[in-house]
């Protein structure tokens, strides 16, 4: 098979590499959720590779520029934040450092956004990873500026944001509840979760590992570490580290006990956790105690790929199961 940036098979997340381009090649904006580990920056990485975009050509055209900003770090100000929008642009049009012009940040930016929007008439679209680090720490006139900067460009659909957070957007407060911004009427209609890898990317993930390790696994042994770990990368590779090289002689048990004795595994599984909204720890408490939830809930921890869904309420992976459940003991 031929990959992508020598690890990621032509139909790698297909289905939301897809929904992503429709969405933003009409104008719109959108926001992917996922939990915390799942591989949200590996679909980033593939999203963002030039390879990509001529594979799928039918859904976004040449003159679209995908420029990724990770938001971790610039939480001081508005202005370190437009400074990074600049800095990010730079590089995807292959430009000269992009001056602020005596420090008027937002000004530099709206001025290039309206050379390569209007006047070039290219299509920007923002990947703003780990947004959520935004909605906490900056105040509600970032989100009115980054709104105002989108309406510059709303009869042309020339600029459009994709903001990936590991939580629903709604239950984010920082100095107000984001729902409440403008920026989030843009989004509220297509916010979109980003669930664990199918088994196909599993195998892909899981076969990369191998040529690394120089190991080979049986369909069998392959199958087994997507089960137990849902498909969920983090976990995937913690429990490959954590079993290699004595796959196959590792038993279920203690292979669903590896939450709880090794390091890495026990660190994936609690990085899920501590990302979570405390209502979302709730209902999983309340489901491993054997509990029933309102249907409502039941779909929404489904969306969010926390359950599986028509499983009658079993968590997405049987080790991070056994993970919620020594919580619970403990």
């Amino acid at each position: 098979m031929t990959l992508i940036h020598e690890r990621y098979p032509p139909t790698y997340r297909q289905e939301i590499v897809q929904q992503v381009f429709r969405v933003t090649q009409e104008g719109r904006s959108m926001c992917l959720v996922g939990l915390a580990g799942v591989g949200k920056s590996n679909l980033l990485t593939f999203l963002e590779h030039p390879e990509v975009q001529v594979l799928y050509s039918e859904f976004i055209d040449k003159r679209t520029h995908i420029v990724r900003v990770p938001c971790e770090k610039d939480t001081d100000s508005p202005e370190s934040v437009y400074r990074s929008l600049l800095s990010a642009l730079a590089r995807s049009l292959d430009l000269p450092h992009l001056d602020s012009r005596g420090g008027v940040e937002f000004d530099a930016l709206r001025n290039t956004l309206d050379l390569h929007c209007k006047r070039r008439n290219q299509r920007i679209v923002f990947i703003l990873d780990e947004f959520e680090q935004l909605i906490r720490a900056q105040p509600p006139t970032l989100f009115e500026a980054l709104r105002v900067l989108r309406d510059d460009h709303r009869t042309t659909g020339n600029l459009a944001y994709v903001l990936v957070m590991h939580r629903m957007p709604q239950v984010i407060v920082g100095r107000q509840p984001f729902a409440k911004s403008r920026l989030f009427e843009i989004v509220r209609n297509d916010i979109y979760a980003l669930g664990p890898y199918t088994k196909e990317d599993a195998y892909a993930m899981i076969d990369a590992l191998c040529t690394k390790r120089r190991v080979t696994l049986s369909d069998l042994e392959k199958d087994r570490l997507y089960k137990l770990s849902g498909g969920h990368s983090g976990l995937l590779k913690s429990m490959f580290m954590a079993m290699h090289p004595h796959f196959s002689n590792v038993s279920v048990l203690k292979i669903l006990r590896l939450a709880e004795t090794d390091p890495e595994v026990a660190a994936a599984c609690k990085h899920i956790w501590e990302h979570l909204h405390t209502e979302e720890q709730f209902a999983l408490s309340r489901l491993v105690r054997g509990a029933s939830l309102d249907l409502s809930m039941v779909e929404f921890l489904q969306r969010r790929g926390l359950v599986r869904p028509g499983s009658g309420g079993e968590l997405f992976s049987e080790v991070f199961q056994e993970f919620v459940k020594g919580i619970e003991m403990g």
